[in-house]
């Protein structure tokens, strides 16, 4: 019986890959591993090669694999006499079918986005209107008005979800928006105050540095953020170090709103395999996020791209959050045990630095550093309030994921969410002469705190204001005191919140 389930699983999966040679995620491998025999497993690491795995885990296709891996796992935990293997395998091939209609779907759309995305290349510009005129009165606190502009573009977005992926930062009055495929564009402050208008495209050479076919598309490599300081913008990115060998890294240009000649700013010598000796991979992992930090130095996250223990590994800046020289590009530890950065901040009134990350299943943290200069140890991937995703193998020993971080020798997390909301970048606001963060969040829907902005007060986090926009948030920034903007990813939209 188990030969038949074994082989019955490899069939299904040679399927997925004649579907599409990219339908095959990162967490597939992992999976497989688990339940086939050594010598199967072996075998089909064989029939796969590197590229197979370089499919984002959260796009529309991954999704459906996610279905097709439940449905597999379901029958696996589930006895034959109250399944039957003909069933299971009726079920397989009905989600197969599935995936074939949304294959054919996601090429259909994928042709008129293209067609949309040659016109927007050829007139080298954005436009812009404005969908979305409200104000927020939350428990009559943070009076605010929100002004929502959807962009109409069509770059492809880094989750099945999102209908395009953007940065954000704000130069000598001017709005910078960069695509997480790398396309730079620009906007005075000014027309977000009219019902329309567009962004206006600068050209780079970003394209002899970054040349592999995956950041162009929709997958998990791409553009990670941008950051401008003394008229130089930096941009961290998915860097593919060698074939299949993958870190983040930074480039820097000195801006110019008519090209953008990049250089390379901050590049490891160390990279992590699609198929490495630890047995997982994923570049949704990867941090990337920059801040300014002092005279000399920026702050930067580098996240651990599903290979755990490199967080706690003194060797490996994989899992740290780093200060960078602007000028040596020297790199110094400022704190490790992270998984996944996706908030940086620096508070120079408090003297503190502030970051968000994602946990695994439940978990995600907003942490704080308030003595910069000592390493601070957050704890993973031994401490965490979340679950794995896999059950408990091999692989896992060394990440057990304690309840505790400070019994352990970590520094406890500022706040965590369970379930997660899956965090984003973070921002500061001094209101009312009380310090407040806003922790933007992304996720798949609006309930338990996604798609929205928690604001904490820094003297009491356990009651968040939470704003609910139904809309994913992957950037924002600050332009004055009171006045925010924000990048949305669920439709591509660009925000402007006035408190």
């Amino acid at each position: 019986m188990k030969i038949v389930k074994y082989l019955s699983l490899l069939i299904f999966l040679v399927l997925i890959i004649l579907l599409n040679k990219d339908f095959l995620s990162s967490k597939t491998i992992p999976i497989a591993r688990e339940i086939l025999p050594k010598n199967v497993y072996e075998g089909l690491k064989i029939i796969l090669k590197p590229s197979s795995v370089l499919s984002i885990r959260e796009n529309s296709l991954g999704q459906i694999e996610y279905l097709l891996l439940d449905t597999w796992s379901t029958s696996l935990d589930t006895s034959e006499e109250e399944l039957g293997i003909s069933k299971s395998i009726d079920s397989i091939f009905d989600v197969i079918n599935n995936s074939i209609n949304n294959l054919n779907n996601k090429i259909y759309n994928a042709e008129k986005d293209n067609l949309k995305l040659n016109e927007i290349l050829v007139s080298g510009k954005i436009e812009f209107r404005k969908k979305i005129d409200t104000t927020f009165n939350i428990e009559n606190q943070f009076k605010s008005k929100f002004n929502y502009f959807e962009l109409n573009s069509n770059f492809p977005g880094k989750t099945g979800v999102s209908k395009n992926t953007n940065y954000i930062e704000s130069y000598k009055g001017n709005l910078i928006v960069v695509s997480a495929t790398g396309v730079f564009s620009f906007t005075n402050l000014e027309n977000f105050t009219k019902s329309s208008g567009n962004l206006k495209m600068i050209k780079s050479n970003i394209s002899e540095f970054i040349n592999y076919d995956e950041f162009y598309s929709e997958s998990m490599y791409g553009i990670k953020d941008i950051y401008i300081e003394e008229d130089k913008i930096y941009i961290s990115y998915t860097n593919q170090l060698r074939n299949s060998c993958y870190n983040t890294s930074i480039l820097v240009a000195d801006f110019n709103f008519d090209y953008l000649d990049f250089k390379s700013f901050f590049k490891d010598n160390e990279c992590i395999e699609v198929l490495n000796e630890y047995g997982e991979f994923n570049a949704l992992e990867s941090g990337g996020r920059i801040t300014g930090f002092n005279d000399k130095e920026l702050l930067f996250s580098i996240g651990d791209y599903r290979y755990r223990t490199k967080a706690q590994d003194d060797k490996s800046l994989f899992g740290k959050i780093v200060s960078i020289n602007k000028n040596s590009s020297e790199v110094k530890v400022i704190s490790k045990g992270h998984r996944n950065v996706q908030g940086l901040k620096y508070i120079k009134d408090l003297n503190m630095i502030v970051s968000s990350e994602h946990g695994p299943r439940g978990g995600d943290e907003v942490n704080i550093q308030m003595n910069i200069d000592s390493i601070h140890n957050y704890g993973w991937p031994v401490s965490s309030y979340g679950e794995h995703y896999i059950s408990n193998t091999e692989i896992l020993k060394e990440a057990p994921l304690h309840k505790s971080h400070i019994d352990f020798g970590f520094t406890e997390p500022f706040k965590y969410f369970v379930p997660s909301i899956g965090v984003s970048e973070i921002e500061y606001l001094k209101f009312n002469n009380n310090f407040y963060l806003l922790v933007t969040s992304m996720g798949y829907n609006s309930k338990e705190g996604k798609m929205s902005i928690h604001i904490i007060d820094l003297l009491d986090r356990e009651k968040p204001i939470i704003m609910n926009f139904e809309k994913r948030i992957r950037d924002i920034i600050s332009v004055d005191k009171k006045t925010f903007f924000i990048s949305f990813e669920t439709f591509g939209g660009i925000g402007i919140l006035n408190f």
